[in-house]
């Protein structure tokens, strides 16, 4: 028997032949193997993606720092041997968790398609090996995934290691091909039936050797007691361990069947860029493994079980739809593909041709995609990072952002509290911080108003939504939102307006005020509900009650000096009744539109309205006094006659009113326009007349005017007997400090 040194060499010349590519001398041979392998380096770590691109590497990156399988740190059962790997790679000077998967993931992928030849080469040559292994390692669904920190591709590295190790080290191979695949379970333990399949069945090709078994027995043993013992420990131990891990695989399991089955959804072809290019490869895969049946004998029909396995599991027993699943699948079928255009095309010339055209194909479809990862952030981060950039405050997030949240936060960029919709729900009033910011996905539960200044982050790049998961491709981010934290239905929409329906009781939470004011809520009761007593509570306080009956209006909500404080402004809202409808099961009382927070420290933009239902509503106005908007004038604008008197109350605080008139009549009219104790005459004719005022400082302490004018009357004639004063276009409210929209 040879030294242990000298067969692990020969085993490390098989798995891993050098020089790689047989040109020249031996000198220009290494050289250029050494430039083919830097090559696919340089393809990953140029290229790492700007951050995690998906929740598990947030996850993984959170176990690196804080191992903790029970808060999902990463998912359970804990990926034990990926963690430590980031670990590991920390410990070279790597700091950053997420990219030390990053780089141990691109880095594996690099010894994956080194293994790759040797793990074919024996049975399809050297020239085909190498093709087929240029050809996996663009692949867009493997170079999408080679430098992330996910567990599938350096699982995938190990296992074709491992299986090279048996296919072409013999009985030397065994122990060591064991311990590889034991290690590629322990990197991602879902993939788990296949490994322990492929290792029975590398078993059974040395049963007559009991020695040898017992030696890959306790190989394996000893690998997954090295790995798991420690991981259990810090986990919390063992029966931690396994609740936690029983707890998600019940989650899990309870999910499946819901994933679609159309050819396009499938992550195998996802991942290949068309179901024209994955049937290809399929096919051509195919004809190359049939082909090798006798080189490969008995062990032809164990790949081809394991095989079925492999796909059994990631069809029935995974998320058939998410391309990163796939990695080892493309990595193995590559080279069987180029093998079957060779056998196709009589030639290995052919074989190596098709290989170069699909080798152009992928990274043209491919590169796109990394590139775009490596450029930008996924939208989530991105708005993460917009939140954190000013500083201290209160972030309410959706409960599936958590691990970009738990990443930002346990590496220390993230300085806003930060709490889950779930959380912020039992917190409820002792909610404190500003500014106040809420992340979701779209659409998220935030309410339309005036203050909140939304923030849309969204990933368009189609390869990027082919290869991805398609989650956290599109978030909202809202500074200084209204939410309904309690009582509330998820928003719904009605044309391009949303809005959300409540119970009798509903709770609101909204940005901290620093003075008085009024929050306005434009609202429908519910249309079997009639002279409703309803109330509204401020931080505990009565400051609102009132009778409500079906339709649309407004509730104004007084905001007392006596809510400022560090907490945020949590308004409660009670009806005395609620009711059905038919085809809802739900019982509700009303329906939120729009909101407005008139109160310090908040400066809102220009408010606007014409006098018509929707944009009153929209702004939280009031009017009385006016006749349906019509088309007046010209040229011809919407606008709403008044009769003698007419008023609007809407939401104001310091600044200027402004209401735009005009009289289309024979006579023009006079008019005179009141705002607190101050007033000001105009007349009007034809051409529209701008009017402005200065809020009062009475009137803007409250947050909540009301703007009176009375005009000259006159009756129009014929069929239209009505007593018209002055066409109203619209009102604004130009908060102190703001442009003036109009001129003047």
């Amino acid at each position: 028997m040879k030294p242990l040194p000298a067969r692990l060499g020969r085993l490390a010349a098989r798995v891993f032949p050098w020089p790689l590519l047989p040109v020249g001398g031996a000198a220009a041979a290494a050289a250029a193997s050494a430039a083919a392998l830097a090559a696919v380096a340089a393809s990953r770590l140029l290229l790492l993606p700007a951050g995690p691109w998906e929740q598990d590497e947030a996850l993984m990156a959170c176990g690196v720092l804080d191992f903790d399988p029970a808060r999902h740190m990463p998912l359970p059962p804990g990926f034990p041997l990926w963690i430590a790997i980031g670990k590991t790679v920390r410990k070279f000077g790597v700091a950053d968790p997420l990219v030390a998967l990053q780089v141990a993931s691109a880095l594996l992928s690099v010894v994956a398609i080194w293994a790759l030849v040797g793990l074919w080469e024996g049975v399809a040559g050297r020239k085909v090996a190498l093709a087929g292994a240029a050809l996996a390692a663009f692949i867009p669904g493997v170079w999408f995934h080679a430098g992330r920190a996910l567990s599938e591709t350096p699982s995938a590295a190990l296992a074709v290691i491992g299986f090279a190790l048996w296919l072409r080290g013999g009985r030397d191979g065994f122990v060591p091909g064991v311990v590889a695949v034991t290690c590629a379970a322990l990197v991602r333990p879902p993939l788990a039936p296949f490994f322990i399949l492929a290792v029975v069945l590398a078993t059974w090709w040395v049963r007559r050797e009991p020695r040898l078994v017992a030696a890959g027995v306790a190989a394996g043993g000893a690998v997954l007691a090295g790995v798991m013992v420690p991981a259990a420990l810090a986990a919390g131990g063992w029966g931690m361990l396994l609740e936690v891990s029983e707890a998600h695989a019940g989650e899990h399991f309870a999910t499946l069947g819901t994933e679609s089955w159309a050819l396009a959804s499938i992550g195998f072809v996802r991942g290949l860029g068309t179901p024209a290019f994955a049937a290809l490869l399929l096919v051509l895969a195919a004809v190359g493994w049939w082909g090798w049946r006798r080189a490969l004998g008995g062990r032809w029909w164990a790949g081809a079980l394991a095989g079925a396995t492999l796909v059994f599991v990631l069809e029935f027993m995974d998320n058939r739809n998410y391309p990163r699943y796939w990695v080892l699948v493309w990595l193995l079928l590559a080279t069987p593909a180029v093998a079957g255009a060779a056998r196709l095309g009589r030639s290995r010339a052919a074989g190596i041709a098709a290989s170069g055209v699909g080798l152009v194909a992928a990274v043209g479809w491919g590169f796109p995609a990394v590139w775009h990862i490596h450029r930008h952030r996924l939208p989530v981060v991105a708005a993460l990072a917009a939140a954190a950039s000013e500083g201290p405050g209160v972030l309410i997030y959706e409960d599936q952002l958590f691990s970009f949240r738990n990443l930002a936060a346990i590496s220390g960029r993230l300085p806003v509290d930060s709490l889950r919709l779930t959380e912020m729900r039992r917190a409820g009033p002792r909610i404190a911080g500003a500014p106040f910011w809420l992340l979701a996905e779209e659409p998220g539960e935030d309410l339309p108003c005036p203050i909140s200044q939304v923030m849309t982050y969204e990933c368009r790049q189609p390869a990027v939504q082919r290869l991805s998961q398609e989650r956290f491709l599109r978030v909202r981010l809202v500074k200084n939102p209204v939410l309904v934290a309690r009582g509330g239905s998820p928003v719904e929409f009605e044309g391009t307006g949303r809005f959300v329906w409540c119970g009798d009781r509903a709770d609101l939470l909204a940005p901290r005020v620093s003075g008085p004011g009024t929050f306005a809520l434009a609202v429908e009761v519910h249309p079997s509900l009639h002279d409703v007593p309803a109330e509204a509570r401020v931080d505990g306080v009565r400051t609102w009650s009132g009778r409500v009956s079906a339709g649309t209006q407004v509730i104004p909500i007084p905001v007392p000096a006596a809510a400022t404080s560090p907490n945020l402004l949590w308004v409660e809202l009670g009806l005395g009744a609620e009711a059905g409808s038919r085809g809802d099961d739900r019982a509700l009382a009303l329906r939120i539109f729009d909101v407005s927070l008139q109160a310090p420290p908040h400066v809102g933009p220009v408010v606007t309205f014409v006098p018509e239902r929707a944009s009153l509503l929209g702004a939280c106005a009031e009017a009385e006094g006016t006749y349906p908007a019509e088309v007046l004038g010209n040229p011809p604008r919407l606008a709403a006659w008044t009769g003698a008197h007419a008023a609007f109350t809407f939401p104001a605080g310091a600044g200027l009113v402004a209401i735009e008139l005009l009289a289309p009549s024979a006579q023009p009219a006079t008019v005179v326009i009141r705002l607190g104790g101050g007033q000001a005459s105009v007349t009007v004719g034809p051409e529209p007349a701008t009017v402005a005022l200065p809020v009062p400082p009475e009137l803007a302490r409250t947050g909540r005017v009301r703007l009176e004018l009375s005009s000259s009357t006159f009756v129009p004639g014929g069929r239209d007997t009505r007593s018209l004063g002055v066409a109203v276009e619209r009102v604004w409210y130009v908060p102190a400090g703001r442009p003036l929209p109009f001129g003047g």
